[in-house]
């Protein structure tokens, strides 16, 4: 479970950084140099990254949190019966 969580968090982090990188690259004129378009887009997409990481840090504080443990009860011993005599 945690293996296929932390594959989906990847697939899905890329997928949206990608998709910010390109939006950057796809908006710039064609006649722009390649090298600050791609500082742009990676600017751009490395503060969407932040923003997910700091949501992601806030929502950890609203996991619930340990279980209380149960406390284990210990029979007290039987009193040994009073010697008549």
């Amino acid at each position: 479970m945690i293996n296929t969580t932390g594959q989906l968090g990847v697939a899905l982090g890329l997928g949206l950084s990608s998709l910010a990188f390109f939006s950057v690259v796809d908006g710039a004129a064609p006649a722009q140099a390649a090298g600050p378009v791609f500082v742009d887009a990676f600017t751009h997409a490395l503060w969407w990254v932040a923003a997910g990481l700091l949501a992601v840090f806030a929502l950890v504080f609203a996991l619930p949190g340990r279980a209380a443990r149960p406390v284990a009860v210990t029979p007290e011993p039987a009193a040994e019966p009073a010697l008549a005599g």
